[in-house]
């Protein structure tokens, strides 16, 4: 599967566009996406890591997990997809 697009990657994993834009502000998706012709496309395990951060937020909210927790999980994840050892 090649990258997709912004807009794809929003409606498929349920966050916001913004919030996927955010993401790339500020480095956490790093290596996970590419800009063309003024367009954002991510690689598809961004969709998973989108819909699994939603969950992980939902664990914060709960108490489950810190702020902190939650934070350094989103960023070790994302690393890991970086590194290929999350599909």
């Amino acid at each position: 599967m090649g990258l997709v697009a912004l807009q794809e990657v929003s409606r498929l994993s349920g966050v916001s566009a913004s919030l996927l834009d955010q993401g790339v502000r500020s480095g956490l998706l790093a290596g996970l996406y590419r800009r063309q012709h003024g367009e954002v496309y991510f690689r598809p395990e961004v969709i998973a890591l989108a819909a699994w951060s939603t969950r992980l937020g939902d664990d914060v909210e709960a108490g489950v997990v810190t702020t902190q927790e939650g934070v350094d999980l989103l960023w070790e994840r994302a690393d890991a997809i970086r590194a290929g050892l999350r599909p």
